[in-house]
């Protein structure tokens, strides 16, 4: 019987808790309970979010006007890393793999910076990633904030294409092609080429001439220092004189591979730069200067495995210890050889790219009315040369003025002494 008391009593208890639950007041209380419950977590969940969004902004906002890499949102350092960490074994090249250190980090600069400004204006939000961030409107707020600092036109355009650089590497399967070219307009047509009028443009010629002293058709020394000095000064000579009679840029030329990006067609040398070893994409492909024939010849056939190892690595061109001439070393390389030649042959010492101000400079000259040819050669918009064929078209009704004002002056004093003459008489 005790057994069946405690068994009835614990029923009843039982019973009664469950006609208590069925009670509607009790069902309020509970439902306004749960719902005070859940606003209470979001809002304390959404706190915690502006908390970290204002901390990013912060911390964004207390950097310099370029903001670091270790302080850019999560995503976007995860996405830089993934696009430019060194990665092992086979596998497909990205982006980063194709440029060259200077350009990396121009492009995180202008990524950098791009942060700062919408850190600055309350626009940063820490939970998406690059490739949602850059809208229309944020690069238009870039732009403006670059015009608003001061920026000329000739660096607002490097910054614009850096960052686009910077989200190619991040997003990779986005295109971003738009920023350089909004509503399908180039940034060159939009913003005006400015040239420096103190800027010192050597002339084609003497450079090309310069190149080609520097390389010698001897046998090369038995020695084995002064062997690899002589090859080291033949492929100096070499890359001077393509650069100053083809003018790529210093990121294509030191990326050529024999074979692939240099090659001999029917007895005749040809350049071949693919779009992902070119800066702006557009591939270029056009024959060297039959006179440069038999240096490729021999620097192909016996100069380039004195400087690299032809087995491990096709790059054209050789460091002199067994591996790749790198982009730095060769603007390295340029700059002290002109650097050692002011006073003789040049005003001021300069790197890879004064080659292209006188490469275009050169075919204005040959041909002022014609600024399509440098365009197709250097693989650029006619506006990025348009100031070079303006100054040779001033310089070039300059000369002719000058001949003018000559014949003019030689004419007149002949009528003079003639006058003089019968009046001397």
């Amino acid at each position: 019987m005790a057994r069946s008391n405690l068994e009835t009593d614990h029923g009843q208890a039982g019973h009664a808790g469950t006609l208590a639950a069925r009670q509607p007041g009790h069902n309020v209380e509970v439902a306004v309970k749960a719902k005070l419950k859940a606003k209470t977590d979001v809002t304390t969940a959404a706190k915690a979010t502006t908390k970290v969004k204002t901390k990013v902004q912060a911390q964004v906002q207390k950097s310099s006007i370029v903001t670091p890499v270790a302080l850019w949102p999560q995503k976007d350092q995860q996405c830089w890393r993934e696009g430019t960490d060194p990665i092992a074994g086979l596998r497909r090249p990205r982006y980063a793999d194709t440029l060259t250190p200077r350009s990396i980090k121009a492009a995180w600069q202008s990524h950098g910076r791009l942060l700062h400004i919408l850190a600055e204006h309350g626009l940063l939000d820490p939970d998406i990633g690059p490739a949602a961030r850059v809208t229309f409107e944020s690069v238009a707020l870039y732009f403006d904030e670059l015009r608003a600092a001061g920026n000329s036109d000739n660096t607002i355009k490097g910054r614009m294409f850096h960052l686009r650089t910077g989200l190619h590497i991040m997003a990779p399967k986005v295109s971003f092609d738009w920023i350089t070219r909004p509503d399908d307009v180039p940034l060159d047509a939009i913003l005006k080429q400015e040239l420096r009028d103190d800027l010192f443009v050597p002339d084609a010629k003497l450079l090309f001439e310069w190149g080609l002293s520097m390389m010698t058709d001897q046998p090369l020394p038995e020695d084995s220092t002064e062997r690899l000095e002589t090859c080291r000064k033949f492929r100096n000579g070499l890359i001077i004189a393509l650069l100053a009679c083809r003018a790529p840029r210093l990121g294509s030329l030191s990326q050529m591979r024999l074979g692939k990006n240099l090659y001999k067609r029917n007895g005749e040398y040809w350049a071949r730069l693919q779009s992902m070893i070119v800066k702006n994409k557009r591939e270029l492909h056009y024959s060297l200067p039959e006179i440069l024939t038999p240096y490729l010849d021999r620097y192909v056939s016996e100069i380039r495995s004195k400087l690299l190892d032809p087995v491990a690595t096709d790059a054209v061109w050789g460091n002199g210890d067994g591996g790749a001439f790198t982009y730095r070393s060769i603007q390295t390389m340029l700059f002290r050889r002109t650097q050692a030649k002011v006073g003789q042959k040049f005003d001021a010492a300069f790197g890879p790219h004064r080659f292209r101000h006188a490469f275009a400079t050169a075919l204005a000259e040959a041909d002022p009315t014609n600024p399509g040819l440098a365009a197709v050669i250097l693989g650029i918009t006619e506006g990025v040369v348009a100031a070079h064929y303006r100054q040779a078209r001033q310089a070039d009704a300059a000369r002719k003025l000058q001949a003018n004002l000559a014949e003019e002056r030689e004419r007149t004093r002949h009528i003079a002494e003639r006058a003089f003459g019968r009046r001397s008489g």
